[in-house]
């Protein structure tokens, strides 16, 4: 797997009058342009249960602002067995398998992705139940997708795959040339290249190529 530094040293060969700070700033756009995606790849699961993360509600509180690191609300999730007959006639819901198990996922709840000012005020993802949640500790379950680590210096980790690491380099080279040329067809074409093969490897809805090929005379 590449290093920061290993990356600004193969990305020098063609960028020579780049300095390593401005580079940096490069690898971490391209990153997050990777790693943006609603995949697979990027969703939260709780190192300590294997489970999404668990939302934790008061009674008579509608609003629920997520963790930072959360960028995006995938669903709201609760376990099939701890559904009563009361609780499923409050909320809209639909029976779905999830880490294989059965769980049911709340259609009526309201969500804000991160960086847009919801209801408290603030640019956190956040959530409001069309009905009193109740006080509870393991009932709900918030999947979500979460922001890439900023790369800030040569001793920053790049999330990732080592499969795609020669991708990213190039997408490096790629930004690098549109920003000195003003000509981003290079780029563009590097990113419908990396949803076709990254996001589609990780993603729950791959990306389809519009792309038809040339019919014959």
């Amino acid at each position: 797997m590449y290093t920061v530094r290993e990356v600004i040293d193969l990305v020098s060969y063609t960028a020579n009058d780049w300095p390593p700070e401005r580079i940096i700033l490069i690898i971490n756009e391209i990153v997050r342009e990777m790693q943006r995606g609603n995949t697979e790849l990027a969703e939260y699961i709780d190192p300590t249960t294997g489970l999404p993360y668990m939302l934790a509600t008061t009674d008579g509180t509608y609003f629920y602002a997520m963790p930072t690191l959360c960028r995006k609300i995938k669903n709201v999730l609760v376990r099939a067995s701890a559904v009563t007959e009361t609780y499923s006639t409050r909320f809209q819901s639909q029976e779905i398998s999830y880490l294989n198990e059965a769980w049911y996922s709340l259609l009526n709840i309201k969500t804000w992705p991160k960086g847009v000012a919801s209801v408290s005020g603030s640019d956190v993802a956040s959530l409001i139940f069309p009905d009193n949640p109740g006080t509870t500790t393991g009932l709900y379950y918030v999947p979500y997708w979460y922001d890439p680590s900023e790369i800030t210096s040569i001793n920053s980790t790049i999330g990732v795959v080592t499969d795609y690491q020669g991708l990213l380099v190039e997408g490096v080279i790629a930004r690098i040339q549109a920003y000195q040329y003003g000509n981003f067809d290079a780029y563009n074409a590097w990113k419908e290249r990396m949803k076709l093969e990254v996001w589609h490897e990780y993603n729950y809805n791959p990306p389809h190529n519009n792309f038809a090929p040339s019919r014959p005379c």
